[in-house]
């Protein structure tokens, strides 16, 4: 599977409503993810680049780690993988291919 099909997929998954009310929730137990209203806002976030906003994107990513690790669910993992996709398609860019 191509991973711009994996991320289209999940993309679609992430503009469900199970997955904005699951958000919500996790939102109203982490501090850090309290300033974003979806979960786009918060994944637009941490696509940012550059220094700035470091430690407030490493909590968003510890928070939304912390809501994976109460197994209900993949949503959060699905998100993080969003969040994180172009830094993997960056790392897949630099391999060579075998």
């Amino acid at each position: 599977m191509r991973l711009e099909t994996v991320r289209h997929a999940l993309a679609q998954r992430l503009r469900s409503q199970e997955t904005h009310r699951t958000f919500l929730a996790g939102r109203d137990r982490h501090a850090a993810l309290a300033e974003f209203d979806t979960p786009d806002a918060a994944i637009a976030f941490l696509n940012r680049r550059g220094p700035d906003g470091c430690q407030a994107r490493s909590a968003v990513t510890a928070a939304m780690i912390a809501e994976a690790q109460r197994g209900e669910g993949s949503t959060w993992s699905a998100l993080l993988m969003l969040a994180y996709f172009p830094g993997l398609l960056r790392i897949r860019a630099t391999m060579k291919p075998s």
